[in-house]
């Protein structure tokens, strides 16, 4: 780590705990952990330790499984998360009592926002949104996966959302960031930090902020979240959206045993995960609630508001939607299933042809392994022609024997 960031971390925190999370970054392991998709009826193993601010979530010890090779994970049934991360989902839950409109703004790889379709009311409206067009693919493949409703995947600006005046309760940022929190999983946050970077990310996080403001109704909430240890980018960003922007803070009730630190020199409910307190990698977070009255900074909505599309898919006679297979409102009932064998499903995830037993209809057939989803094939008989979709193909050539055991 560089000498810089070093002495920046020694001024941040008292000396036990300076050298206590150097520690941590330079030689511990990251963690591993899983969040399952209690609507497709995963549930947690017995005998795992449990993430304590997520229900649906828990650390595997040992060596990181190969997912890739887990038909399992590419049918939506658990997500790879970083245990700190989980933590949107307890306070969505501790903050959010009814359906709302919700606005995950820096949505990929899509961690967050599949929590938050997770941990929401019923009948909440989640748009998933990334202005990188190959991350912007990364988040809808796994937003399709998890196969909730009421989940759409845009890729626009913040200033277009900005255009829509009042128009969501709840909006999640997860701004970009100095990436300090990351370092121990990630050489490229060491190499890249800097002082300077850390005052571009400030006022990049400044201006996206601005932009998407006037989108949130007054007395809607926002969720800001980095994961990076200074203050400004994280106690002092505070500091700007209620001064500058018109908010106040507000608490989120946690467990003291759960070990997170409080913010550093403020007196607003912040939440610091630190990786020598609790078992996961740097974040912040804290919601602060829009004045039901502030005007400063607020636009009207002139332009034309950016178009969302769903992408639930939709049923045709020859080749259904791929989201289709997913969806976890479709009529299952629609084509027959074809449940296969471990070595099948990998043969299937890598795009070859399939032979399936006798008694499998010809025609669309929905491909699962475990009787979870895995895509669809085009039955003839003699064999199944694929259709999963080209992009999301594997391309390893050496699966292991038996599938990754990492849910039952």
């Amino acid at each position: 780590m560089k000498a810089e960031f070093v002495d920046s971390i020694r001024r941040l925190l008292p000396v036990d705990d300076a050298a206590a999370l150097l520690d941590a970054l330079a030689e511990g392991e990251p963690t591993v952990s899983v969040r399952v998709n209690t609507a497709r009826g995963a549930t947690v193993p017995d005998g795992v330790t449990r993430v304590p601010w997520c229900p649906e979530g828990y650390y595997i010890d040992g060596e990181r499984p190969q997912f890739t090779f887990d038909p399992l994970w590419h049918s939506g049934m658990y997500y790879v998360q970083d245990a700190s991360s989980m933590f949107i989902s307890h306070v969505i839950r501790q903050v959010v009592d009814r359906p709302v409109n919700y606005l995950d703004l820096c949505a990929a790889p899509g961690g967050k926002a599949t929590a938050a379709l997770q941990a929401l009311p019923a009948g909440s409206q989640v748009v998933a949104n990334e202005v990188v067009p190959q991350r912007a693919l990364a988040l809808s493949d796994n937003v399709t996966r998890w196969g909730a409703p009421g989940a759409t995947v845009t890729r626009e600006q913040p200033r277009a959302f900005g255009r829509m005046a009042n128009t969501f309760d709840v909006i999640a940022t997860d701004v970009p960031c100095s990436g300090e929190g990351m370092m121990r999983k990630d050489d490229q946050a060491v190499d890249q930090w800097s002082p300077v970077l850390v005052k571009q990310c400030a006022d990049t996080q400044r201006q996206i902020l601005r932009d998407v403001w006037p989108a949130l109704k007054p007395g809607g909430l926002l969720i800001y979240s980095t994961c990076t240890f200074n203050r400004e980018e994280n106690e002092l960003m505070l500091d700007y959206i209620a001064g500058e922007l018109g908010a106040e803070s507000v608490a989120v009730p946690i467990d003291p045993a759960w070990n997170i630190a409080p913010g550093i020199d403020t007196d607003r409910p912040c939440y610091r995960f630190m990786p020598h307190r609790t078992r996961g990698e740097g974040l912040f977070m804290a919601v602060l609630r829009k004045a039901p009255s502030f005007r400063r900074g607020m636009v009207e909505a002139r332009s034309k508001a950016p178009s969302f599309r769903k992408g639930v898919g939709e049923v045709t006679t020859r080749r259904p939607d791929p989201a289709l297979a997913y969806s976890l409102t479709a009529d299952r009932n629609a084509w027959p299933p074809a449940d296969v064998d471990y070595p099948t499903a990998i043969a299937y995830l890598r795009g070859e042809a399939l032979i399936l037993p006798p008694d499998v209809p010809r025609g669309i057939v929905l491909v699962t392994y475990r009787g979870a989803p895995l895509g669809f094939a085009n039955n003839i008989g003699s064999r199944a022609n694929n259709l999963y979709p080209k992009p999301w193909r594997i391309t390893g050539s050496h699966a292991p024997a038996a599938a990754p055991r990492v849910i039952d």
